[in-house]
């Protein structure tokens, strides 16, 4: 006759009940452990930096650039359009905090981009680079608290060394890895390689759109007007009587008689006139396309740069047909 095994005492069995119940809720405090810290890992860093020198644009000045229309990629849009898009793609968000004067500010696209284009010192301090590993920034000498950070221009212009600072490096660095990859092609960068080579792209679209107003307010090296061979000295008086020949909008009406005096000097003063103006323009194609179309032009809307950059050509190739600047160089 089989016997039945003898049934578990009822204590036994509340005590395997507690267990398990134990056991389901250890692990489900450990998963929620892990949830919580890779939705940490996920939240960007809320960053607040000390810029001392920050002061808001007004509402009114927010109100007017925020409708200015530009175009990009064919379709015309407003600046805050396209400021919150440029603004994302660095920052990771819509907003930036900075303390200034004991107050909390909030910086968003719009005046966020106008810093860049107007008041770069202060753009350069202001976190705007969102970083997921700062780790790959270590071999640049550019050091941060956290793994996951956000990053402003100048944390990257003080890392390195004297000779060579963070920025210049991680940029070099970049250029080498695009090599490697144009010669030995797709894959051929470890996935830190590529995330190096993504950031150095991204520091240096932030100096295009930072330094693409540079032809507005930077101005331009100092010319002795009687090297000026090719300008109508009546003219160049006039506007000195009006106009400060350090901007750059004092030379714009006798740009293309002052590229064709500078192109024929062999003076230091002429060859940092030329670097500097062709400086400003390389940067000023990274600034929006806010320069509408006049009649009987193409409909695609323009950078300052290229406006410049057409004019020039325009005026200097009727400038060589013309029978007064031939005369001019006749003189010399």
């Amino acid at each position: 006759m089989s016997q039945n095994p003898p049934p578990i005492p009822a204590p036994v069995n509340q005590g395997l009940k507690q267990l398990r119940w134990i056991l389901v809720i250890v692990f489900l405090i450990g998963e929620f452990a892990l949830i919580s810290v890779a939705l940490r890992g996920a939240v960007p860093p809320d960053e607040t930096r000390e810029v001392s020198a920050y002061s808001p644009w007004s509402e009114e000045v927010l109100e007017i650039a925020e409708a200015i229309p530009v175009q990009e990629g064919g379709r015309i849009k407003p600046l805050r359009t396209y400021a919150r898009f440029k603004m994302m793609s660095f920052h990771g968000s819509l907003t930036m905090k900075v303390k200034s004067g004991g107050k909390i500010h909030k910086i968003g696209p719009v005046a966020w981009l106008l810093d860049c284009m107007f008041r770069p010192d202060l753009a350069d301090q202001l976190p705007v680079f969102l970083l997921d590993d700062t780790e790959i920034l270590k071999p640049f000498g550019i050091e941060t608290k956290d793994r996951r950070a956000r990053l402003s221009f100048q944390d990257l212009e003080e890392g390195g060394d004297p000779e060579e600072n963070g920025f210049t490096q991680l940029i070099n660095r970049g250029r080498e890895l695009l090599e490697k990859q144009s010669s030995e092609g797709e894959g051929s960068l470890s996935d830190e390689e590529e995330e190096v080579t993504r950031f150095a792209q991204l520091a240096l679209n932030f100096t295009g759109i930072r330094d693409s107003m540079d032809i507005i307010r930077g101005g331009l090296p100092p010319l002795d007007p009687a090297q000026l061979a090719y300008v109508d000295q009546e003219l160049y008086q006039t506007l000195r009587a009006t106009m400060d020949p350090k901007q750059f909008g004092f030379w714009l009406p006798i740009l293309p008689e002052t590229v064709q005096s500078t192109q024929r000097l062999e003076s230091t003063q002429a060859r940092e006139f030329e670097y500097e103006l062709n400086r400003q323009l390389t940067f000023a194609r990274f600034g929006p396309a806010w320069i509408p179309p006049q009649k009987g032009e193409e409909e695609e809307w323009q950078t300052i740069e290229a406006k410049v950059t057409k004019f020039l050509k325009k005026e200097l190739t009727n400038a060589g047909d013309s029978e007064r600047f031939r005369q001019v160089g006749s003189d010399q």
